[in-house]
C-alpha cells in the first residue's frame, strides 16, 4: 500500500554519493498529550545515498492542535523542526529500514514532529488557569469562590508556624 509518505529511492541506491530534493505532503496521523496534527504536513528534504542506504534531512512544517495545560484554551500553532534520518538497507538501532527501494518517511516525521511540541503547552506564559473548585477561567476575571486557607492542602501546617 503506497501512501504519501512513501519515497522511491532506487535511483540514489544505485549511485551512493548522488543526491535529490523531495516535497512531500500529506495527512500525518500523531497525537500526544494535549497535542495533535491539525492537517497535511510538508517535509522539504534533500536525499543523499550512501554506500549503506539514504540520509534524509530537510525540514518539516506541521499545523498542531493545542489545548493549554492551565486553562483548556484550544488554538493551532505550526512546529518547524528539522529533520535528519538515516534509512539503511539493513537497518541498525536509530536507523529506518528501507523496503526494497522504498522509503517510508511516515515514522520518522512523526518523530520530529511530535518531539517539535513543547511537553507542557500554554498559550500564554501569563496563563493564571481554572479555578480549582469551580472551574471558572481566570485569565477572564476573578470568581466567585471565597479563598479560604482551609481549602489549601497544605493548611494543616499553619500550626507548626505558630
Amino acid at each position: 500500500m503506497s501512501s504519501a509518505f512513501h519515497v522511491e529511492v532506487g535511483d540514489l541506491l544505485t549511485h551512493p554519493g548522488s543526491r535529490r530534493d523531495a516535497t512531500v505532503t500529506g495527512v500525518l496521523e500523531a497525537r500526544r498529550d494535549m497535542a495533535a496534527v491539525d492537517g497535511p504536513i510538508r517535509a522539504n528534504l534533500t536525499l543523499e545515498s550512501t554506500p549503506s542506504g539514504v540520509v534524509a534531512t530537510g525540514s518539516v512544517a506541521a499545523p498542531i492542535a493545542l489545548t493549554c495545560s492551565r486553562c483548556l484554551a484550544p488554538w493551532v500553532a505550526e512546529v518547524e523542526p528539522s529533520f535528519t534520518q538515516v534509512f539503511a538497507v539493513d537497518p541498525v538501532p536509530d536507523t529506518f529500514p528501507i523496503q526494497g527501494t522504498t522509503i517510508d518517511l511516515e515514522p520518522a516525521l512523526r518523530d520530529e514532529v511530535l518531539a517539535a511540541v513543547p511537553v507542557n503547552v500554554v498559550h500564554d506564559p501569563d496563563c493564571r488557569g481554572l479555578c480549582g473548585t469551580c472551574g471558572t477561567d481566570l485569565n477572564n476575571g476573578r470568581c466567585d469562590c471565597e479563598e479560604s486557607e482551609l481549602s489549601s492542602p497544605f493548611a494543616g501546617l499553619k500550626d507548626l508556624f505558630e
